[in-house]
């Protein structure tokens, strides 16, 4: 089955790289540490899934889980960049809904990658730097940079291609 982005399914799932993430994923729960193809990845991700796993067992849904909340605090936080920076809540919520709404976040969400993780922390990060140069609030600006800094070390290419997500 195809996706109108150009990606196909295989067993109904869409294909991706997140069988790696579960494997790094589940070998840091398992204890066995950073191993395969994935070694020398952005490890933000497979720490994090690591550790839900042990608070929530290791399972796929509790990925989709975590991208699902992930997915709502972009949301969350690009509904509020775009209201405080244009005034309008109408235009915040126009844009809030064509992001979710988008084919991309319908897919990313389902599965076990980086993308919904990293975005979440540039949006958080760009809406913090926003907050901060208003208020001249270094702290705000400080938890900026510890969001797009997260983002890096989540999904490297989020930062460049924030444009094209929002």
């Amino acid at each position: 089955a195809g996706f109108s982005d150009g990606g196909f399914a295989v067993n109904g799932i869409p294909y991706s790289d997140a069988m790696g993430w579960l494997d790094q994923a589940t070998a840091l729960f398992r204890g066995y540490g950073f191993h395969g193809g994935y070694a020398g990845q952005r490890p933000f991700y497979a720490v994090f899934l690591a550790a839900a796993y042990h608070f929530f067992g290791e399972s796929l849904e509790t990925g989709r889980v975590i991208n699902l909340v992930c997915g709502a605090l972009s949301c969350m936080f690009l509904f509020l960049f775009i209201a405080r920076a244009t005034g309008r809540r109408g235009i915040a919520l126009a844009a809030v809904s064509a992001f979710l709404f988008a084919q991309q976040q319908l897919t990313d969400l389902q599965l076990l990658i980086t993308e919904p993780m990293g975005l979440t922390f540039i949006i958080a990060g760009a809406y913090a730097w926003w907050a901060g140069l208003l208020r001249m609030n270094p702290w705000a600006l400080f938890a900026a940079g510890a969001l797009i800094g997260l983002s890096n070390v989540t999904r490297t290419f989020t930062m460049l291609g924030l444009p094209l997500f929002a």
